[in-house]
C-alpha cells in the first residue's frame, strides 16, 4: 500500500490513508475517491463518511461502514452529539462483522479498560496492541489475523483518552 495523495489539506489525507492503508478489508477505494471531491472542511467532512458509512451498511459491507463511521465521527468537535451517535454505529458495524470476538472489560480508575482478545490463550506467544493517541482497537481487529496465523494470542486494548475510555470521562495525562 502506497501513501494515496487525495486531498490538499494534510490532516484530511493523512486520516483517509489510515483506512485506505487497511485495503479491500476496511474500504473500497473508489468511494472514498468519489467523496473526497466534495469534502472542503470538517462539516463535509463528516456527511460524506457518514453518507457511505450508511451505504454500506445497507449493503452489508460491516467492516467498510465500520471505519466510514468512524471517520465520520474523527473530525466532529467533542460537544456535537453526532460524535457519539457515529461512536456508537461504528461500534455496532464492529460487532455485526465480529460477532465471536472475546471483549473483557478491565477495571480501571472510575470505570474499565477495553480489550479484545483473539486467537488462542495456549499458544504461548502473546502480542499486545495499543494503537496510542486517537485510535480505537476496532481499527487493528484486521491486521491481527497475521499474527494469529502465526500462533499468537493477541490483545488489544485502550488506554486513557481512546474508545471507550473517552466516552467514560478518562482523558490522556489527566491530573
Amino acid at each position: 500500500m502506497t501513501f494515496e495523495n487525495i486531498f490538499d489539506d494534510v490532516n484530511f489525507n493523512y486520516q483517509a490513508n489510515r483506512v485506505l492503508s487497511h485495503g479491500d478489508i476496511a474500504c473500497k477505494k473508489e468511494e472514498i475517491y468519489s467523496i473526497s471531491r466534495k469534502i472542503v472542511d470538517t462539516e463535509t467532512w463528516y456527511e460524506q463518511w457518514r453518507n457511505i458509512a450508511e451505504v454500506a451498511e445497507k449493503e452489508k459491507r460491516y467492516i467498510h461502514s465500520m471505519y466510514y463511521y468512524r471517520m465520520a465521527e474523527f473530525m466532529l468537535k467533542d460537544n456535537r452529539p453526532e460524535k457519539d451517535i457515529m461512536y456508537r454505529k461504528m461500534m455496532e458495524m464492529f460487532e455485526k462483522g465480529n460477532s465471536s470476538i472475546d471483549k473483557h472489560k478491565v477495571p480501571y480508575k472510575n470505570g474499565y479498560i477495553p480489550c479484545l482478545s483473539l486467537g488462542s490463550q495456549s499458544s504461548g506467544k502473546t502480542l499486545l496492541i495499543h494503537g496510542g493517541y486517537d485510535s480505537f482497537i476496532e481499527e487493528f481487529y484486521p491486521i491481527c489475523h497475521l499474527f494469529i496465523k502465526a500462533g499468537y494470542h493477541i490483545l488489544l486494548f485502550e488506554g486513557e483518552g481512546q474508545g471507550e475510555t473517552l466516552r467514560q470521562h478518562m482523558k490522556f495525562n489527566e491530573q
